[in-house]
């Protein structure tokens, strides 16, 4: 399982709107091979973060060439961001689901 993780500067006062343009581009994603997609604020500082998990390097690779959702978001967010978002990819170890 690999895990894309995104870290996106945000202009200060725009922190509301651009979490939101993100939380409606993680409802759109709907990519084969995506295990999970998740929105992380972080408190106090003008930073948000994306983590998407994929079941494969493969199903992540695909992604790449069938949706630009992460390029379109740091396109549309130009006006709330600081600049293009970092990109980090991991390997993930452990993955479980907890109810």
């Amino acid at each position: 399982m690999k895990m894309r993780c995104w870290t996106f500067e945000i202009k200060p006062g725009r922190k509301e709107e651009a979490l939101r343009m993100m939380e409606d581009s993680i409802a759109e994603s709907r990519l084969p091979g995506l295990a999970g997609w998740y929105l992380v604020d972080v408190p106090g500082e003008d930073r948000a973060m994306t983590f998407a998990l994929w079941e494969s390097e493969e199903a992540m690779h695909h992604a790449d060439v069938v949706s630009h959702n992460e390029r379109n978001l740091a396109a549309g967010g130009s006006d709330v961001l600081v600049g293009p978002p970092t990109l980090a990819v991991y390997d993930v170890v452990t993955h479980r689901h907890h109810k």
